[in-house]
């Protein structure tokens, strides 16, 4: 894979971790002193997946700036 490659992954998984923990914070927010403690489990685990989804990303990103440097944003890259 080239950097190229390796930039433009980065950025599609960045943006849908952004898509996701806005929908997350949603949910979060859509829940507050909820009784639905059913509801409440599954958000709590779609929270824990989101969090090491995060962790991951953070790990991949941090791999490709030891060898490539920094991310950059998109707009900047075309």
């Amino acid at each position: 894979m080239t950097e190229r490659d390796e930039r433009e992954k980065l950025w599609a998984r960045q943006a849908v971790l952004e898509q996701r923990g806005a929908e997350l914070q949603r949910e979060t927010e859509r829940l507050r002193g909820s009784r639905d403690l059913a509801a409440i489990r599954a958000h709590q685990e779609h929270l824990k997946r989101h969090e090491q989804d995060l962790r991951e990303f953070d790990e991949n990103l941090g791999a490709f700036h030891e060898r490539f440097g920094p991310l950059g944003h998109k707009q900047n890259e075309e």
